[in-house]
């Protein structure tokens, strides 16, 4: 809840940011109407805003009387982020990382396959980017695995347990970083490419082969649920408690069949957890007729009332890649209006 004046200036500054951001080009009128601050309070902030170069003067609307009314647009290279995450796939190591303008635009992508990834590397990569990008203000970091405080309790690349990337960065180069499960950033890029969703949405991921266990993000009222311990979406042990270890959660793409009936259960888990309004089945080539099977199955358990709209997809790294930016962005521009 804001409660005090400066944090009124605050949100009154990220309704108009928002607002810019939104529409290209936007009049002082324009902003006043859309936000439903008056066209003083606009004009104070957005003369700051000017000040600070956060954002910049486009062009002159054409009016049928008086001056032309001046459009504002935000300045994409007011600040950049730095995204990355780390993955190990079949046993090959990924190290991913993209530079992003204030809009969200990608301006620089590379990926690097490393013999061993380490908190040494992870941090040269950081420090290479900032030498090279001195706009960059703040940083994302995901990973396949838990991490509590920044810490990483539990991680499929196993060179980085115990290992506080947070605080170490932080401390290191200065910048803002968040560090989160892999799925929480899937999940927010995944509802922020949907149109026209309302409701709550998640997403459940299950790996190739023998690469790691099922995982979920889930996104409630256009937030990612991270829970107390920042532990929500670790369906595998779930399922661990109802007798399917996760030693052979990770066997069971050798039989489709059996991988088809897990999921399905899977599924019902979530929608009897969150009651999605969509739910986006991703990894090991989930195909459009193996959904129909999957909602089929579902419907054996509860109504159809009650089933949500299954849907696939396989561009997984660029949700990540957008999760990690979104998420990025929003710290630095939406601390407390998203």
């Amino acid at each position: 809840m804001v409660r005090n004046t400066p944090e009124v200036k605050q949100l009154n500054t990220e309704l108009i940011r928002r607002e810019i951001q939104r529409n290209e080009k936007s009049t002082k009128a324009s902003i006043s109407k859309e936000t439903g601050l008056s066209v003083a309070t606009c004009n104070t902030i957005i003369n700051e805003l000017l000040g600070t170069g956060e954002i910049i003067q486009a062009d002159q609307e054409t009016v049928y009387m008086g001056r032309p009314a001046v459009r504002y647009q935000y300045n994409r290279d007011y600040h950049h982020v730095l995204v990355m995450y780390i993955s190990n796939e079949q046993g090959i190591n990924k190290i991913e990382y993209v530079i992003a303008d204030a809009l969200g635009n990608q301006v620089q992508r590379e990926q690097i396959s490393p013999k061993t990834i380490t908190y040494d590397l992870i941090a040269e990569l950081v420090g290479d980017a900032i030498v090279k990008d001195s706009l960059i203000q703040g940083m994302t970091f995901g990973i396949p695995g838990v991490s509590h405080h920044g810490v990483i309790e539990y991680c499929d690349v196993e060179s980085v347990v115990g290992i506080d990337i947070e605080g170490r960065l932080k401390q290191q180069f200065g910048i803002d970083v968040e560090v989160r499960n892999d799925m929480d950033f899937i999940a927010s890029g995944v509802y922020h490419s949907i149109n026209n969703i309302s409701g709550n949405l998640a997403t459940v991921y299950f790996p190739s082969k023998s690469d790691g266990c099922v995982g979920c993000g889930f996104v409630i009222d256009g937030k990612v649920l991270r829970g107390s311990s920042k532990f929500a979406g670790e369906i595998s042990y779930a399922a661990e408690a109802f007798g399917v270890s996760r030693k052979e959660q990770q066997k069971l793409t050798e039989n489709r069949q059996s991988f088809i009936e897990f999921v399905s259960k899977a599924v019902l888990i979530v929608i009897a957890t969150i009651d999605p309004e969509v739910i986006m089945i991703i990894g090991d080539n989930i195909t459009q007729e193996e959904i129909i099977e999957i909602q089929n199955q579902c419907k054996r358990v509860v109504s159809e009332q009650h089933i949500p709209k299954l849907i696939t997809d396989s561009k997984i790294s660029e949700h990540y890649l957008n999760g990690l930016i979104y998420t990025a962005l929003k710290q630095l521009q939406f601390p407390i209006l998203e």
